[in-house]
């Protein structure tokens, strides 16, 4: 593969290419920061413009447009509590508190650093670990699943740290909207009321814009001030740059969430930003993650990246999509006529490897374009609200229906918007809700799938050592709130003597 790769890269010396990684990164970027459309409609709006190319021409597109889109979420997420995609949903509890404070510009030289560390991480994993890392993530059973699953939901204890019994319910609440819809085991029809539209569940996109985006919107209206608290901007881009720099371990750390979290078929960069924040959490000793910490953005940022890349790991060696941004690019590689699985890196070498190189040269472009234009980003925190209220719900309905040209999409939406402004006034946490919605589905048909397999004895759950270890992970999360406290009081009392 490194021969083939080094042979390739005379590509680089064509304009056409350079043309294509532009258009890519760009479009990702803008793409991802509209809220509700992320990597994978970004995809699927843009391969119809890619039928009559080259294949490697047109996977080399939408390759760079995938993980461009996966950093464009962070924007909105940062500057206005909006996430442009899920994964960008952990992003926001730390850095919109930092454009709060003015330090919009901090923030998103953190995250474009941040992405692009994650990025190369995960671009390297994939040239060199690929069929390693795919071996262990195919070794991950319906049990191992479920734990992990409830691992992500113990992260609540860590992140919500004002009430953790309001972000316990908050989650519970998501939780049971994940039950909407078909069971994905039995076939079995569940609080649909009746109508075809909720059979396929709950929409996860206009869940999140409501929840988010519309909520945010009428708080913002209230408000009717600026979102930066501060008349002038503080901090500079490369302040952002020397943050991340000099949190090596936490770098490390999510890096390596990322991509092993991306490997893993099905959880895919919402699980992987989650888990990485709530481990640079409970880590953290200042007690500040909620309300503006460097680190609650740098440890989202860099697992994001890292699991979006991470998921072409089993979806190139095994045919089997990381998350749903990967089933989307699968599909597009059997538009044109690339198979994916073992196969692929001798059938279509030449077009894998073309793939490779563009989303290495794609990561340093989002690293070069989010320097160079977060100046400028960075300026709608002083914009009035009265201008910015009106284009975020145009661009959330629009949005919404855009994914599957839909007015009962539109009315779910404004339904979440509802929930999430009365969970905000009422002082519940609306990320833990997401958190369940995401990870209902997949602990439930673990669960499901482990009992049947196990003829109902719960000692599979506890079988394998990876159970372990997350079991270990789960009581050390949900005794944090109580030993963290404890442990922070008694560093003082040693510190004062």
């Amino acid at each position: 593969m490194i021969e083939l790769l080094l042979d390739n890269l005379v590509m680089l010396t064509q304009w056409e290419v350079w043309a294509l990684l532009v258009a890519g990164v760009t479009a990702g970027i803008l793409i991802g920061a509209v809220p509700g459309i992320g990597p994978s409609v970004g995809v699927a709006v843009l391969l119809p413009i890619t039928m009559k190319w080259d294949p490697a021409l047109a996977l080399s597109f939408l390759g760079t447009l995938y993980p461009a889109a996966a950093y464009g979420g962070s924007i909105s997420a940062i500057l206005l509590n909006i996430p442009g995609e899920t994964g960008a949903a952990a992003t926001m509890m730390d850095g919109f508190p930092l454009s709060q404070q003015g330090k919009s510009a901090v923030a998103l030289g953190i995250s474009a650093t941040a992405s692009f560390i994650g990025g190369m991480v995960g671009v390297i994993s994939l040239i060199f670990f690929s069929p390693w890392l795919a071996d262990v993530a195919i070794k991950f059973g319906p049990a191992e699943y479920f734990v992990l699953a409830l691992f992500g939901l113990s992260i609540i204890s860590v992140v919500v740290r004002q009430s953790t019994l309001k972000g316990l319910i908050s989650a519970g609440l998501g939780l049971a909207f994940s039950t909407v819809g078909y069971d994905q085991v039995t076939g079995n029809l569940r609080y649909t009321f009746g109508t075809l539209y909720l059979q396929d569940g709950i929409p996860f996109i206009q869940a999140l814009v409501g929840m988010f985006a519309v909520s945010q919107a009428v708080l913002m209206a209230e408000s009717g001030q600026t979102i930066s608290r501060m008349e002038k901007l503080g901090g500079r881009i490369l302040d952002g740059l020397r943050a991340t720099l000099s949190s090596p371990w936490n770098v490390i750390r999510s890096s390596v969430i990322g991509t092993f979290i991306g490997a893993l078929p099905g959880p895919g960069m919402s699980v992987a930003t989650f888990v990485a924040y709530g481990e640079a959490a409970r880590s953290d000793k200042t007690g500040t993650f909620g309300s503006g910490n460097v680190d609650g953005v740098i440890a989202p940022e860099t697992a994001k990246n890292a699991a979006i890349i991470g998921e072409l790991i089993p979806a190139l060696s095994l045919g089997i999509p990381g998350g749903a941004a990967a089933a989307v690019f699968m599909g597009a590689m059997l538009v044109h006529g690339v198979a994916p699985g073992p196969m692929v890196f001798k059938t279509s070498a030449h077009v894998i490897a073309t793939l490779m190189i563009c989303l290495t040269m794609a990561t340093f472009m989002i690293l070069v374009i989010g320097l160079l234009c977060a100046p400028f980003f960075a300026r709608v925190t002083l914009v009035s609200n009265q201008i910015i209220v009106p284009s975020i719900l145009v661009l959330s309905f629009m949005g919404s229906y855009g994914v599957r040209n839909s007015l009962e999409d539109v009315v779910l939406t404004l339904f979440f918007g509802i929930v999430g402004y009365v969970m905000i006034k009422t002082g519940y946490p609306t990320v833990p809700f997401i958190l369940g919605l995401i990870l209902g589905p997949i602990a439930e048909q673990g669960m499901q799938r482990a009992l049947l397999l196990s003829d109902g004895s719960v000692k599979v759950f506890f079988h394998s050592p990876t159970s372990v270890i997350l079991w270990t992970g789960i009581l050390a999360a949900l005794l944090y709130p109580i030993v963290g406290p404890l442990w922070r009081r008694i560093s003082l009392a040693k510190t004062s003597t």
